[in-house]
Order: structure tokens, then sequence, then C-alpha cells
């Protein structure tokens, strides 16, 4: 596996587990675990706290494969060693909340349609 940070000439910094390279057979990198790298400051205490979320807007499924353009990156590196641990954190808790969900929905699957009258679908919620 190729843990790489991508900075995009969008601006956007990328950290993913690359899956394959771009060649002369294939234009585009496949890429799984792709999350965005967001910076935040807080100005009243001089500090900058970074975080990670999906790069694909509400997707949370953090095995999703996507291609990425090679022609968009201006930079590319292996991240940092904090970095790298909270990367996985993040997978790790996406996959629990996910697991979770996977529960619910088989959870309000199992009742019968006699035991429905009442019950509303929690699964279907935007985040």
């Amino acid at each position: 596996m190729d843990l790489r940070q991508f900075k995009f000439a969008s601006g956007e910094e990328v950290i993913c587990e690359v899956i394959n390279w771009n060649d002369e057979q294939h234009e585009t990198i496949v890429v799984r675990r792709a999350m965005k790298i967001v910076s935040v400051e807080d100005m009243d205490e001089g500090l900058r706290y970074y975080t990670f979320k999906p790069w694909a807007s509400m997707n949370n499924d953090p095995d999703l494969m996507q291609v990425v353009n090679p022609y968009h990156i201006v930079a590319d590196n292996h991240p940092a060693e904090q970095a790298k641990t909270t990367y996985y954190e993040v997978i790790e808790e996406m996959r629990k909340f996910g697991a979770e969900e996977d529960r619910l929905e088989i959870f309000t699957k199992s009742l019968d349609d006699s035991d429905q009258s009442n019950v509303f679908d929690i699964t279907k919620r935007l985040h």
C-alpha cells in the first residue's frame, strides 16, 4: 500500500492510498480512502488545527475507489507520521460509523409490516 499526500492545483490537499499509478496504458491514478485535509485556524489562540473529511462529499465509505487526474497534482509526498496516525484513526471511526448504520438498517428491515405503523426509517438522513 502506497500512502500519499497530494496537493492539487485547486489548493486542496488529500491523503489517500494509491492502488494503481498512471502509466502508458492508463492516464489516471486509482486511489481509495481519499481524505481531504481541512485546516482550521483559531486566531484567539494563535493555533492551526488539521482534520480530515471524505474527499467526495456525502460519501462515508472509506473503501470507495476513485480516479485522480494526475495533471491536476502539483505536489506529491509521503505524509508525516502524525498525519498518518490521525488518518488511520479517522478511517477506523468511519468504519465503526458505517457498521452502526448497517445494523440500524438491518433492524428496521427486520420488523414485519404490522410493527411499522409507528416506526420511521432512521437510516435515511443527511450528514
